[in-house]
This record gives C-alpha cells, sequence and structure tokens, in this order.
C-alpha cells in the first residue's frame, strides 16, 4: 500500500477471505489485550486503527473545532470504517461501488441512509442532490403547517411549534422560523422584538446564496422600520432591494411595501402610482389583496371614502374567514370609514365586531387601535366619560407594547 496508508494510526492490507478473516483478526487482538481495532473496507482490504480512533471521532473534533452545526452537514462513505460517520450525522450517504457486505450491514444499522446506485464522485453528487431534496420538503411541511396556523389566526400555536427542537433544523428553516416569529410579534404589536426576529433572518441568511430570501428579509426589516418610524431608512433599503429570479410576488411585495413607506411619508401621489400599477383589480393572491388594502387605506387618507369602503368590501369578501387578524383589521377599518362619514352606529358595530376577533387571536396591537377608534365615537356623541374609559384602556395596552407605530 502507498505510504499514506501505512502509519501510527492506521495500517492497511490486502486479504484473502473477507469477513472470517475479520474475525479471526478480531479474535486474535484481544486475546493478545492489543488496544486496536479492525475494519472491513471491501474490496478485500481492511483497516488497523488504535482503539478510540475513528472517522467519526475526528468528525466531531472538526465540529468543534470550526463551530460547524451537524446538520449543514453531508457525510459519504463506502466502507465499514465509514460508520462511525453515519452515526453521528443525519445527512449520510453509501455510495454504490461500496460491496454487498458493506450495504447489508449499513442498512440494518443505520435505516435512514441513502444509498446511492452511483458510485465513486457520482454517487457523492447523487446524495448531495437527494439530501437537498429532502431539505426542500422539510421546508415546505414547515412552511404549509405555519400558512395553515396563519389562516386561522393561531399566533400562539405557530410560537410553540418554532421554538421547539431548533438545533435539529437547518438553516433555511431557521430563517423561516426567524421570518413567521417577525411577523407574529408585529402582528401582536411587538415591533422591537421582531426586528430582533428579522435581524436574526439576515445573520443567518449570509450563509446561504438564496438571493430573493435575502430580498424578503431585507423587505421585512424595511417595513419594520418605517412601522417603527425610520422612515428613511425603510424607502433606503426598499429602494436597494433586488429581486434576482424574477419571481413576480417578491416584487409586488417589494413594491406595495415602498407605496405603503411613501403613504406614512405623505407622498401620496408617489404611492397611488405604485399602487395603481401593482392593483390589476383580480384579489387572487394575498399580495394581491395586500395590495388593495394599501390602497384602499390611501383612498381613506385622501378621503376618498366611498372608494375606499367599496374596496375594502371587495376584500372582505375575498378574505377566508378563518383569517381571523385579516377580518378583523378589516372591520377596524371599515368602522373607521362610517366614523368619517358621521355613521356612528355603524362605526361602532364594526369596531366592536373587530375588538372581539383581536381579544380572540391577542393582537394587542389592534385592541389598541380599536379601544381609540371607540373612544373617539363616544367624544363625537359627547359621551366623555366613556370615551375616557376607552382612551384609558387604549393608551395602557398601546403603552405595554410600545406601541409608537405610524402605519395606518
Amino acid at each position: 500500500f502507498p505510504s499514506h496508508d501505512m502509519g501510527p494510526l492506521k495500517l492497511t492490507y490486502y486479504i484473502d477471505g473477507g469477513q472470517d478473516i475479520v474475525k479471526n483478526i478480531n479474535r486474535t487482538l484481544k486475546s493478545k489485550k492489543l488496544n486496536a481495532s479492525v475494519f472491513y473496507s471491501g474490496n478485500n482490504s481492511i483497516y488497523l486503527i488504535p482503539k478510540g480512533y475513528s472517522k467519526g471521532k475526528s468528525l466531531e473534533l472538526l465540529i468543534k473545532k470550526l463551530n460547524i452545526n451537524k446538520r449543514d452537514i453531508c457525510v459519504f462513505g463506502d466502507s465499514e470504517a465509514d460508520f462511525s460517520l453515519y452515526s453521528k450525522i443525519r445527512n449520510s450517504v453509501l455510495v454504490g461501488n461500496a460491496d454487498s457486505f458493506v450495504k447489508k450491514n449499513v442498512i440494518n444499522k443505520y435505516p435512514n441512509i441513502y444509498i446511492s446506485n452511483k458510485k465513486y464522485i457520482e454517487g457523492v453528487l447523487d446524495g448531495l442532490s437527494f439530501w437537498e431534496k429532502e431539505a426542500h420538503k422539510i421546508f415546505n411541511k414547515n412552511l404549509n403547517r405555519y400558512r395553515n396556523l396563519y389562516k386561522i389566526s393561531d399566533f400562539d400555536q405557530i410560537k410553540k411549534e418554532i421554538t421547539t427542537d431548533v438545533e435539529s433544523k437547518d438553516i433555511k428553516i431557521q430563517i423561516l422560523d426567524s421570518l413567521t416569529l417577525g411577523d407574529v410579534s408585529e402582528k401582536q404589536g411587538s415591533f422591537r422584538v421582531a426586528r430582533k426576529h428579522f435581524l436574526k433572518a439576515e445573520k443567518l441568511i449570509d450563509e446561504l446564496y438564496d438571493y430573493d430570501l435575502q430580498s424578503l428579509i431585507k423587505i421585512q426589516i424595511a417595513r419594520n422600520y418605517v412601522s417603527l418610524g425610520e422612515l428613511d431608512k425603510g424607502v433606503k433599503l426598499l429602494n436597494g432591494v433586488k429581486i434576482q429570479n424574477e419571481d413576480v410576488a417578491l416584487r409586488k411585495y417589494a413594491m406595495n411595501s415602498l407605496a405603503y413607506a411613501f403613504r406614512v411619508q405623505g407622498k401620496n401621489k408617489e404611492a397611488e402610482k405604485i399602487l395603481n400599477e401593482l392593483n390589476d383589480g383580480r384579489l387572487k393572491t394575498v399580495v394581491d389583496l395586500s395590495i388593495a388594502h394599501n390602497l384602499a387605506g390611501l383612498y381613506r387618507e385622501l378621503g376618498k371614502y366611498e372608494e375606499s369602503l367599496n374596496l375594502y368590501k371587495k376584500i372582505l369578501n375575498k378574505t377566508d374567514r378563518a383569517n381571523i387578524f385579516a377580518i378583523a383589521k378589516l372591520y377596524n377599518n371599515i368602522g373607521f370609514i362610517y366614523r368619517k362619514t358621521n355613521k356612528y352606529s355603524l362605526a361602532e358595530k364594526y369596531y366592536l365586531k373587530s375588538y372581539q376577533m383581536e381579544k380572540q387571536i391577542g393582537s394587542k396591537q389592534l385592541q389598541g387601535r380599536t379601544l381609540n377608534n371607540l373612544g373617539g365615537i363616544y367624544r363625537m356623541r359627547k359621551r366623555y366619560k366613556e370615551a375616557l374609559s376607552y382612551f384609558s384602556d387604549s393608551a395602557h395596552i398601546r403603552s405595554s407594547i410600545g406601541d409608537i407605530v405610524t402605519g395606518k
């Protein structure tokens, strides 16, 4: 054998007799009390190494030294000497040139291993492709689960699911978790907490080359800046967003976010121009509904109450009734239109319906605003005692979550 196969930590020999010889050598080593292990490598060869040494042990030292997470590693092998790797790493591959003895034993010991039918480097590439597809399956499974919980506004359950078993998740799922926690935190009124989650996602994305996901994170951070009154930062970040793969939905989301920022800045003409270009009136997707909602809010601010009310009602008809957060927000906005047009009974009706839903999902941000709006109705009716009670409750809630949000 070459010199690199014959050294103080490994001896390699050709044998004639396969596994029977290995068993005899093991018995001899044991009887002589020699501190060594024997591994069958296939192709009529064996390795002798000191006990306690293995590829798996070496990998553990590398993981610790380089601070790599096991979930981000894929290991490959073709012999019994590689079994110690498979016991450490979930993403394991046995390439096709392994002999039948090794294949049989690896299946018995490591049922989750991927056994490629391709040999050598082609087996490595095939294994990488397999585990990449598995990672996508897991990612999509998590994404669909969160979407289903979003549909019923079960934010507390989302947070419970995300905060379990963090270490076993790969980076992309951790990014998804951070984005989801950030969005949930915003919906519940904790905008500064949300920013921490978004910034964590931004830090994690540096380890991947997913430019559209990177763009999505930037959009979320920018929207958070706008919501917390840091308008110039938000607009600057949104103007710098680049969509690499012509993702139409993501591009629309970015432009809709920029229009929202312009609204908050009082640049209504710029906002209206963008929204009119984006709004096709079909309201088929979540992004379409978000664009229409943004446009309805702009109409409301411009005093176009009839156009705003009609658009809010169209959005309401297209929104899944199980999405309590979205319905509550729409009821609140419809109530606001009725209040501005002096239809106080209708305004109170929609505000109260909105408030009950907001309590149900624990959205303190929306609760604080709805209570403030109810206070406004009673003030207009000159029922100052009830108005003061609503205003006080609103101020208490908004103070508890640091709600200085500028968005509508």
